[in-house]
């Protein structure tokens, strides 16, 4: 998700929080259109941003199950002093890899190289507007963002 949705801030947003708002549904049409049921499939969540993990489940509801990896801390593997954001990826597209169907967000070099991993049968680019944050404070790192109350 990056930018201030995201457990750690950056300059640039990849998800405008009306396009967060839309994605559940999108889930939703996807599955239903694909003719996957809420009762046998498992949706696999790759997302840096907790807050969207539990905006996502909030929306879907309890009748859709949602898997996200909870081996390492969720971060960016920018902080190269760290591994473990690097293999919280490595898992992650492992998983990726693995689905049935792949929604990617568009212009994600992360979802780019899950979808040229992938065994999908389907795939869906999700239109998102990337951008650089105007309230984003470069001496703290921090940022003030729209956001619903979950």
């Amino acid at each position: 998700m990056g930018g201030c949705l995201a457990d750690y801030h950056e300059r640039s947003q990849m998800m405008t929080m009306a396009q967060l708002r839309s994605y559940p549904n999108t889930i939703v049409k996807v599955m239903r259109k694909w003719n996957y049921d809420s009762n046998n499939t498992v949706i696999y969540l790759s997302t840096d941003s907790s807050y969207a993990e539990r905006y996502i489940r909030q929306k879907l509801g309890p009748n859709y199950e949602i898997g996200v990896a909870k081996t390492f801390k969720r971060s960016h593997s920018r902080n190269l002093g760290n591994d473990e954001p690097v293999k919280n990826a490595l898992v992650d597209l492992y998983l990726l890899a693995d689905s049935d169907v792949l929604i990617i967000c568009k212009n994600s070099a992360f979802g780019r190289a899950a979808l040229s991993m992938t065994r999908a049968r389907r795939t869906l680019v999700y239109y998102v507007t990337h951008s650089l944050l105007t309230n984003w404070n470069g001496t703290n790192g921090l940022c003030e963002v729209e956001r619903d109350v979950i």
